[in-house]
């Protein structure tokens, strides 16, 4: 089977499906012979294995007839239909389980057949009946917020560049609509702007499916999952060792990297992204880069997705970078909501800071004796206390970089506010950066909240004050599984 084919036959399938309803996806997959397509709880799981079957890379099970009736077994005719037809013009071939072809598929003929029925859907089948494709009506997606108290949709980047589309207010609490939702919609146009008409999906679920709960209400409890940031083949570098070894991130956590200017903690947050996009398919990245310069910026415009990184350069009024700031949160929030898992990548909280403490706001609050306002210094934990793991599904981890050691009151006063609130402080060593050792992670600095492990406890209190950290790199460099490290540490 030719590989480009399949892969444009797979894309073509996935685009379609997409915007069929869960109900009749899971009738059309326990038709086919998808094993278990109730318990294919994620829309993109479920059409994986149904694209997956239809490719004819898995076998479709036999039909049991044990277990209760099932409610619903009726789907949309159009489904087989147009998969039948993906696979007519990138295959040149037909998929008929019950009788095999008798004569040779003639594939030039049937493509010049349908080019003269102009796009009627013709196959040789007893059952079918011809459908025309209809030319669907122009889908708008955005993010809903207010501005001016008038709800909007922007565009996920938050940078304004297509037509204004206003969410009316009915649709809003008719769905419980909420700031920082994805909205994908139809809309009419009006002498001043585009109007919602319906909406379709919310946060990536069909507006049928979707369900969720408040954020500030939910339950939460301690982080326990950890995300992956190690993979053998492709990313084994010391610092994926560090994160997946010795200082596991975890979903749901709030983590601090405290680190002297020039001590290379961008390059450590890029690097983390770079792994956690990679090696965690279902987890949401998100970076958010304030007061950054361009160059810093492109390096991650290379491997974040446009719509996950939201930046400001230094620029940007301090209004704009406050705004890009809680656009962004806000989104994180409603994915949360959502039962999906959302990792934050904030560089740094100092430029935020700032930027928020220059605002024009009309509440600004008491000034503190280091230049902040209450008001800032509220703001700040407001949003990095914003990560945290939900007992029903979902989590938000905040993991942003800390300017300290520089002289200055006010990053003084914003580490003494931040750091009870984190459950996991990691901290550079501006000496080692100095001599170019990288990564210059300070093991002995780094405060795990929860249950240290004895290896960590060993290399904290006996072998770095020996042999001292770079010798640990070393051996993290050579090592090639966990179980090998523990051997030459010991």
């Amino acid at each position: 089977m030719n590989e480009q084919a399949l892969q444009k036959f797979k894309s073509q399938c996935e685009k379609f499906l997409l915007t069929i309803s869960l109900a009749e996806l899971r009738a059309y997959a326990r038709d086919i012979g998808v094993e278990k397509p109730t318990k294919e709880k994620p829309k993109p799981v479920l059409i994986s294995a149904i694209i997956a079957v239809e490719a004819g890379e898995i076998a479709p099970i036999e039909r049991s007839k044990r277990g209760a009736p099932v409610r619903n077994t009726s789907y949309d005719k159009k489904i087989p239909e147009t998969i039948a037809h993906y696979r007519l013009i990138c295959f040149g071939e037909v998929k008929d389980d019950k009788e095999p072809a008798q004569e040779p598929f003639d594939f030039e003929k049937a493509l010049k057949k349908m080019q003269s029925e102009k796009n009627e859907l013709r196959f040789e089948s007893p059952d079918y009946k011809p459908t025309k494709l209809e030319k669907q009506p122009k889908v708008y997606r955005g993010q809903l917020e207010t501005l001016n108290k008038v709800s909007r949709l922007l565009p996920l980047d938050c940078i304004d560049r297509f037509e204004n589309v206003i969410v009316p207010v009915e649709l809003i609490r008719r769905y419980d609509l909420r700031k920082g939702d994805i909205l994908s919609c139809h809309a009419e146009k009006t002498p001043s702007a585009y109007v919602a008409t319906d909406i379709l999906t919310v946060n990536g679920c069909m507006i049928e499916d979707f369900h969720r709960f408040a954020f500030e209400e939910g339950a939460a409890c301690y982080p326990f999952e950890q995300i992956r940031l190690y993979e053998k083949e492709r990313f084994s570098g010391v610092i994926n060792k560090y994160f997946d070894w010795l200082i596991p991130i975890r979903k749901g956590q709030r983590g601090l990297l405290l680190s002297a200017p020039k001590s290379g903690k961008t390059t450590l947050l890029w690097e983390l992204a770079r792994t956690a996009i990679a090696l965690n398919p279902f987890l949401q990245v998100f970076v958010l880069l304030v007061d950054q310069t361009p160059e810093e910026i492109g390096r991650f415009r290379k491997i974040v997705n446009p719509e996950n990184l939201l930046y400001t350069s230094y620029e940007d009024d301090p209004e704009r970078q406050v705004f890009v700031a809680n656009f962004l949160l806000n989104r994180a929030k409603r994915y949360a909501e959502c039962g999906k898992d959302v990792l934050l990548l904030v560089d740094n909280f100092n430029a935020l800071a700032r930027a928020y403490n220059d605002t024009a706001d009309p509440e600004r609050g008491k000034t503190l004796p280091c230049g902040l306002e209450s008001s800032t210094v509220h703001f700040i934990k407001k949003y990095f206390g914003a990560a945290r793991c939900f007992e029903k599904g979902g989590s938000l981890s905040v993991l942003g970089a800390l300017a300290v050691d520089t002289g200055n009151p006010a990053d003084e006063a914003i580490k003494g506010e931040l750091l009870p609130l984190c459950n996991l402080e990691i901290k550079l060593n501006d000496r080692m950066a100095q001599r170019r050792a990288y990564p210059a992670l300070d093991l002995s600095a780094v405060q795990i909240r929860g249950e240290e492990t004895q290896t960590v406890a060993y290399l904290r209190n006996e072998y770095i004050p020996k042999r001292g950290t770079e010798a640990l790199i070393g051996v993290l460099s050579e090592s090639n599984s966990y179980e090998d490290f523990e051997e030459k540490i010991k």
